[in-house]
């Protein structure tokens, strides 16, 4: 039986948009993560800085700021724990975000990947 029930209308060609448990959780952390900070009605502080961080360069300040906003976002869940964030790269105007992560009421461990370009492809 499931824990945690919710619902979602990004992938439209499933039979139900309903999620359960580690998928609804997936889901949450990765809307905050594709939405830039501040763009939420009255939640000045919701979203993901690397959007604003796309043309800037990619130096250890900004890598820095960039893995402090991802842990406060996967924080921001108390059913998780993050174990590790790694910023990268891979051409001029790309960010990688790669997310080791605890699912803290299973000890379940998953990964994130989120791309973010100026094109926006599709992100897992």
């Amino acid at each position: 039986m499931a824990t945690w029930t919710g619902f979602s209308s990004i992938d439209d060609n499933k039979k139900t948009c309903k999620l359960y448990d580690i998928d609804l959780i997936k889901q949450d952390i990765l809307n905050q993560f594709m939405c830039p900070i501040g763009s939420r009605w009255r939640l000045p502080n919701w979203g993901c800085i690397a959007w604003s961080m796309l043309y800037e360069p990619l130096n250890d300040s900004n890598i820095e700021d960039i893995k402090n906003d991802c842990i406060r976002i996967v924080q921001s869940d108390s059913r998780l724990s993050i174990i590790d964030c790694n910023v990268t790269s891979d051409s001029k105007h790309s960010i990688i975000i790669s997310l080791d992560i605890l699912y803290v009421p299973t000890n379940m461990k998953f990964d994130m990947y989120i791309t973010y370009n100026d094109s926006l492809t599709e992100n897992q």
